[in-house]
């Protein structure tokens, strides 16, 4: 009964009443509490071995890719591996006032979590032990022995940055591994704060840009435009819901195809853009790539040495 309401996340109080509900007897509050903290034990050793076993998996895998890691591994070593990482937080509820928030660390190569930190603004038996209005004396004594649940005393907004230090920091004592790609959202707090906090003496951490994420936030945008600047509805000359998700979709074909060149990336984006203003009489497809396999029409029909078709019906 204790394990099922631990799974739920319901405390001694709902399992009184439930017990109460189908007419049997409970526990005492006392041995509900010492059946979770072995629960809470056992979950924690669990996750731990297998953050260990994933370490290994993700260790074998870059075997693979390099022999000196390989060679090093076959003669017993544990060598130090440099890997790349998405790194991105969570909180239990949004608008940054959560209790509760996770930083996760997935190694890119294998899509395997390589660790986790989970941060807290709340501890329940401290949340007791104030509502039982304990003096001053006991409440300093009982402190000095509790394990306090509580490790965040700051802003919720900032667990994901805090995060994000304590995993860095902690990557080569843990497992041996050195983060050195960081591949996340286009918020960089958590990697400006991953740099400051200096992890690795000698080697540098770098940021990598989601391209999703990038083409999530152009639509966003886009639409944020339309609304705000009263561009949307229907018609010629309109940023309908249609050409929002053309445009949006010109801004991540721009930039996959012209990694890792930014300025071919920038070319490409304006003539997506310019692309998508043409109409039957005003063709504007000058910056469009060129040839009979470009994605612009207009520009393969001029390839086959054909009549480009009009604008409307493409």
């Amino acid at each position: 009964m204790v394990l099922y309401s631990h799974e739920i996340g319901k405390g001694f109080t709902s399992l009184q009443t439930f017990s109460s509900v189908l007419g049997i007897s409970g526990i005492s509050q006392r041995a509900f509490k010492d059946h979770d903290n072995k629960i809470t034990d056992c979950e924690v050793e669990s996750g731990e071995d297998m953050l260990y076993r994933t370490a290994n998996a993700i260790r074998q895998a870059y075997a693979e890719t390099d022999d000196d890691i390989r060679e090093a591994i076959e003669r017993g070593e544990n060598p130090l591996i440099d890997i790349s990482v998405s790194y991105d937080g969570t909180w239990q509820k949004r608008g940054f006032t959560s209790l509760y928030g996770v930083g996760v660390c997935i190694n890119l190569l294998t899509g395997l979590v390589v660790d986790f930190d989970i941060r807290s603004k709340y501890c329940h038996a401290c949340h007791i032990q104030k509502a039982e209005s304990m003096n001053a004396t006991d409440l300093a004594v009982w402190k000095e022995q509790h394990d306090c649940c509580t490790n965040h005393h700051k802003s919720s907004k900032s667990m994901e940055q805090d995060s994000a230090v304590i995993l860095w920091n902690r990557s080569v004592a843990k497992y041996n591994f050195r983060y050195v790609e960081m591949l996340s959202d286009g918020d960089s707090s958590a990697f400006k704060a991953v740099l400051e906090s200096k992890p690795y003496a000698d080697k540098a951490v770098t940021k990598l840009d989601c391209i999703n994420h990038a083409h999530k936030c152009m639509g966003t945008a886009l639409r944020k435009l339309a609304k705000e600047s009263h561009l949307g509805g229907r018609g010629i000359g309109r940023l309908t819901e249609k050409k929002c998700d053309s445009l949006q979709n010109f801004y991540r074909g721009a930039i996959i195809d012209n990694i890792p060149d930014v300025s071919k990336m920038r070319n490409a984006v304006w003539a997506g853009l310019y692309h998508s203003m043409s109409t039957d009489t005003e063709h504007h497809h000058r910056q469009c790539p060129l040839g009979e396999n470009s994605w612009c029409w207009y520009q393969q029909a001029v390839s086959l040495g054909q009549d480009p078709d009009s604008a409307g019906a493409h």
